[in-house]
């Protein structure tokens, strides 16, 4: 943009006074920071005085900050310290620093009647960002090795593997790839033996960049890893079928188990002495399923070039056995057996054995309802006496209750509030007698978090007792709300989420994400702690996400909790549709449509986040519905989009369509600004309305005809200019306004839709036409094209109509000014 000539009052300071400009010749700046490009100055007669000092910043030509006596402006994204601009400091701060920004900036000091101009060349980096992903080698073969090099600007970068700080050969570079937001990515693969005296060697991945005072690398100590081993298995559990999945024997650690069923996807480490570890993980299929399915258990370790499959199919069931029957009915098996046996040592080798007291049996599977009745199962054989069963709760609140099937009504009412109930069944033969004895109860939290249970049973004079120890797993962990979403101060997405109302506390939350490969998330931070009111645990879990991630629409997060009270792990998934700083798209400022003129149309963009806002303009044509893209043209510029940052973290921009105004292709067409973004279902569209283009009359001829002044104006649109007459007797008026009916206008219509005006004004007398006396009149154009009313000045003298020359009219003009 052109400076000279906008400083008019600057340049009525006639004091010499000598200008000295001081800046960098090239400045560098981070990308995503806030950076000051330096510019300072100094007069020779201090202090400097703010009315003769005008301060701007340029890029290329475009403007950027404008600083004087009478105006201080600055473009979105940049601006200058106004407190110490005065003092001799024009350093520009640009905040959010993008690839788009690096460029020539110009820093112009007028010291009036001096000016100065300084160029600075300000170059966009990015330090690289290194990864190993493979950190463990199997012996005796063949490891390749990855590391990601990302989030690198400029792209020359410089790559080096070192083994115990000596450069290997042999590796390879991928192909330079560009990430959405400018800055570049590659990868980096080097194949390496492993060898028994490679123990305890480092391997690194090095990156050299311009950004790094010093290279930057990720390195790992040699670590040999094991191939895991897979077993299945399946059972019935009452009328469902579970399915077992162990995996033995593979180090490192992290291990990813996942289900199939049909080959569709269906959604805690122990170490052993070998220093490998074991994880088993387990899938339950309601029963009643009416045909046979193939459930598969895929494993995925560090060391597996592709995942281990196990399958098992499960056949078509009908009529699935209760599993606490058949545990029941399992016993009676054996008490018959016993007695049979009893009856042939007893009776047949007249031998007499004490008698036998089984281990407690838990019946049923429990899942952690509250409302789910907990069964624990004793059986006693070979008594010489009958036996009576005594059950024995220590409660984890310190209470202890002896329950029996045979208590007063008085004992049963004091241990109704308890809930226990006991019933015991016995049988007699060939003397001996045996027994079955079932404790039940409703778990509770504040009484069953580590109780006891102690079945005593007393044949004769001889007493035995098992004892049972229980950990109550009470309820599920429920969500209290959908995942959450922030931004933290390095711009990464935090997803949270909150687990409530479970029962014991181990639970684990695991965070993964991918675009149908998941990957599992490192920086999870989770704390769990004591609900007092309802003595059970609330669980809050977070993860940091990069942002450029959500730039896919595919990308999603999954977070899964298992806990003791769930048969499987438990999830939810969230996308960028999910995320709540979606774009809110303001009004497109539309300026006066002038034919022959440029025209600037705005539109805002506020609230979104991630930085992955996509907007087309669009247009209709007069009377039609079909929507064309606007294409960069003569006719049509798109400039590049402004986007700045807010304080909230999230993003404005302003796009803009520069327009060629034209009254055949604009008028009663239609403008659209078509917004895109993750976060959204589908694209915003923001309309104009129809379009009125405007034509900015002009004064063609004035001309005497007769005793008429005719008056001609054309190129006008959409509304006939309003043509007023006004005369005077002296040569600097007053002028008064000529009547109406003094006054004709015609109209017509000009081949490229434009409209021409013709005025003709008849006050003038027949003795005007022969007087010597000149007379002055004042012809007034206004129409809605215009800022200002037109006016046009000239006199009748000696019979003939003269135009004013410039200089007449200004002094009329200045003259008149009040009138």
């Amino acid at each position: 943009m052109k400076v000279s000539g906008i400083f008019f009052l600057l340049l009525l300071h006639r004091s010499c006074s000598a200008l000295n400009i001081v800046a960098p010749r090239t400045h560098n700046a981070l990308i995503g920071s806030s950076t000051l490009v330096p510019c300072s100055f100094t007069v020779d007669s201090p202090p400097i005085n703010p009315q003769f000092l005008a301060i701007l910043w340029l890029y290329g030509e475009k403007e950027l900050v404008r600083y004087d006596n009478k105006e201080k402006s600055a473009l979105p994204g940049v601006s200058i310290d106004e407190g110490v601009a005065s003092q001799g400091n024009a350093s520009l701060t640009i905040h959010n620093v993008t690839i788009v920004d690096q460029g020539t900036y110009k820093c112009v000091i007028i010291y009036s009647p001096n000016r100065k101009v300084k160029e600075i060349q300000l170059n966009s980096q990015a330090p690289p960002k290194v990864k190993l992903l493979e950190k463990v080698l199997l012996k005796n073969r063949d490891n390749h090795l990855l590391c990601l090099i990302t989030s690198f600007y400029p792209k020359d970068i410089t790559v080096t593997w070192l083994r115990n700080g000596l450069t290997l050969d042999g590796f390879e570079l991928g192909t330079l790839q560009m990430d959405t937001d400018g800055t570049y990515m590659i990868n980096s693969s080097i194949t390496i033996f492993s060898k028994h005296n490679q123990d305890h060697a480092i391997i690194s991945c090095q990156v050299d960049h311009v950004t790094l005072p010093e290279p930057i690398q990720d390195a790992f100590t040699v670590q040999y890893g094991e191939e895991p081993k897979i077993t299945m298995f399946s059972s019935h559990v009452g009328q469902n079928e579970l399915f077992v999945c162990q995996v033995n024997d593979f180090y490192p650690e992290a291990v990813q188990i996942t289900w199939l069923m049909d080959g569709k996807r269906m959604e805690p480490p122990r170490k052993n002495a070998s220093s490998t570890f074991n994880k088993w993980d387990h899938f339950l299929i309601p029963g009643n399923h009416k045909r046979n399915m193939n459930v598969s258990c895929v494993v995925e370790h560090e060391t597996l070039e592709s995942p281990l499959i196990k399958t098992l199919t499960v056949a078509d069931e009908k009529n699935s056995l209760n599993l606490i029957l058949a545990f029941i009915a399992t016993i009676f098996v054996s008490v018959l057996i016993t007695l049979i046996s009893l009856h042939f040592f007893v009776y047949k080798t007249k031998y007499f054995q004490r008698f036998q007291l089984s281990p407690i049996h838990i019946l049923g599977g429990w899942n952690g309802e509250t409302d789910q009745k907990m069964t624990m199962c004793c059986t006693a054989s070979n008594c010489s006496k009958e036996i009576q069963v005594t059950w024995i709760v220590e409660e984890d609140n310190g209470v202890k209750l002896k329950v029996t099937d045979h208590q007063s009504d008085e004992e049963a009412g004091k241990l109704l509030n308890g809930g226990y109930t006991v019933r015991t069944n016995q049988s007699e033969r060939d003397g001996l007698y045996n027994a079955v004895t079932v404790l039940t109860f409703t778990p509770n939290a504040s009484k069953h978090c580590n109780m006891k249970a102690t079945c005593s049973v007393l044949s004769g004079r001889r007493t035995k007792e098992k004892t049972y120890k229980w950990s109550f797993n009470v309820s599920r962990p429920r969500l209290s709300a959908p995942i959450k979403f922030s931004v933290d101060s390095f711009g990464d997405i935090v997803c949270s989420v909150a687990l409530e109302k479970f029962y014991p506390k181990n639970i684990q939350t695991i965070w993964s994400c991918g675009a149908g490969n998941y990957q599992e998330l490192d920086n999870i931070k989770s704390k769990t702690f004591l609900n007092h009111s309802e003595n059970t645990f609330i669980c809050q879990s977070e993860c940091q996400v990069p942002q450029h991630l959500f730039r896919n629409p595919g990308f999603r997060v999954r977070v899964m909790w298992t806990h003791p009270s769930l048969v499987q792990p438990d999830s939810q998934e969230v996308s960028a549709k999910d995320l709540p700083w979606s774009p809110v798209v303001g009004e497109i400022i539309v300026p006066s449509l002038v034919h022959g003129t440029e025209a600037r149309l705005q539109c805002e963009v506020r609230g979104y986040y991630p930085n992955n806002l996509q907007v087309r303009w669009l247009r209709t044509e007069s009377g039609k519905s079909e929507l064309y893209e606007v294409c960069p043209s003569d006719k049509y510029k798109v400039p590049e989009m402004e986007t700045t940052q807010e304080p909230d973290k999230t993003y404005t921009s302003t796009s803009s369509l520069i327009v060629s105004v034209s009254a055949i292709t604009e008028q009663g067409a239609e403008f659209i600004c078509q917004v895109t973004h993750p976060s959204l279902e589908r694209p915003l569209d923001k309309r104009t309305g129809v379009l009125t283009v405007k034509g900015k009359p002009a004064v063609q001829n004035i001309f005497q005809d007769g005793k008429y002044i005719v008056l001609e104006v054309d190129s006008f649109y959409t509304q006939n200019p309003l043509v007023t007459w006004g005369k005077a007797d002296k040569e600097f008026g007053p002028y008064k306004r000529i009547e109406e009916k003094s006054i004709q206008s015609n109209t017509t219509k000009s081949s490229d839709g434009s409209s021409c005006l013709t005025s003709k004004c008849d006050t003038v007398k027949a003795t005007h036409m022969v007087k010597l006396v000149d007379t002055y009149f004042k012809a007034t154009v206004e129409h809605g094209a215009l800022k200002t009313p037109e006016e046009i000045f000239f006199v009748r003298s000696k019979g003939k109509v003269y135009l004013l020359s410039e200089k007449e009219k200004k002094e009329l003009e200045n003259i008149t000014t009040n009138y």
